[in-house]
């Protein structure tokens, strides 16, 4: 995927506004925080069904808000309109799903601070294989 996009003529729709990166890395913020292990582990997510994949589809979304292009419209759109449809397939399969006891809000804590610190260190990776994910 990712040689894909690589490879692929862009062919640019629109200009993202500077300020959608803050809410680029706010959103891949907490898609991180909602794949971490807070949904089974933590209070806040404990009600929550899908919580990873609610988290992937903030990542794409946010992805989408600040790409422009038709590459990025085709791939990380695609990716977010798998989203519903990976929720309905697993609730088609688990009907009867109920929530596990809730953990602790010093867990969610914990996992969120884990999560900023990993969203450092994926935003430091991203630099090298394209562009500068952060505010300048």
């Amino acid at each position: 995927m990712v040689l894909g996009y690589k490879w692929a003529d862009p062919g640019f729709v629109w200009a993202p506004p500077a300020f959608m990166v803050h809410i680029n890395n706010l959103l891949v913020l907490i898609a991180i925080w909602m794949m971490s292990p807070a949904g089974k582990k933590g209070r806040i997510l404990n009600g929550v069904r899908h919580p990873m994949l609610i988290g992937f589809a903030l990542w794409a979304l946010a992805h989408l808000l600040v790409n422009g292009d038709w590459t990025s419209i085709v791939l990380f759109g695609g990716l977010l309109l798998w989203v519903p449809v990976q929720m309905a397939a697993i609730n088609r399969a688990d009907p009867g799903w109920t929530p596990e006891t809730p953990g602790s809000l010093a867990k969610d804590a914990m996992f969120f601070v884990a999560s900023v610190v990993l969203l450092a260190v994926i935003g430091y990776i991203h630099a090298w294989l394209s562009p500068w994910p952060f505010p300048q």
